[in-house]
């Protein structure tokens, strides 16, 4: 019978993670207990916090340092979704060629420097749309605005960007 190599390497590893975890250390010996958590957390990469509370008992939490990379991230994530909230937009263009998106997002900028706009992928299509409205009635004054030259220009429910809020300190 023939492992495949991601069965052995698999059993490889339960098979280190149990000599790491069933080797005996003399805990009442620190400079023992240091080496071998020394061994064994650069080996995993965690992190271990420990905690002493008011009866002198000692907690100690290892964690995978993954998970504050993970916890971070989640952090970033859930702050620019602040700056986010249902609202419309009007597009100008879509194509499959992204080229063309640009050069007609370009022309548009060059018209309406005050007005931002954003390229958006939804495949197959780029799309080009302008501004960030909160009303459908302002999205309708920005569409009688630049109707003149975007013609085929209409308005689409979108998530808009907001402004970032400013947290201030007292």
């Amino acid at each position: 019978m023939i492992l495949r190599p991601q069965y052995a390497l698999f059993i490889f590893s339960l098979f280190i993670t149990n000599i790491a975890y069933c080797q005996d250390v003399d805990t009442s010996n620190p400079i023992e207990r240091s080496i071998f958590d020394t061994l064994l957390f650069d080996t995993l990469k965690v992190n271990k916090i420990v905690f002493m509370n008011k009866d002198s008992n000692i907690f100690e939490v290892v964690q995978d340092s993954r998970l504050y990379d993970l916890l971070e991230k989640n952090v970033r994530i859930s702050i620019e979704k602040e700056n986010k909230m249902p609202g419309y937009r009007v597009q100008i263009f879509a194509s499959s060629v992204r080229k063309k998106s640009d050069l007609e997002k370009s022309k548009f900028l060059s018209l309406f420097p005050t007005i931002k706009a954003h390229t958006i992928y939804e495949p197959p299509n780029y799309k080009v749309r302008i501004g960030d409205f909160k009303t459908r009635l302002d999205a309708q004054k920005a569409l009688d605005l630049i109707h003149a030259n975007f013609q085929e220009s209409y308005i689409v429910r979108d998530e808009i960007t907001t402004k970032k809020k400013k947290i201030s300190s007292k």
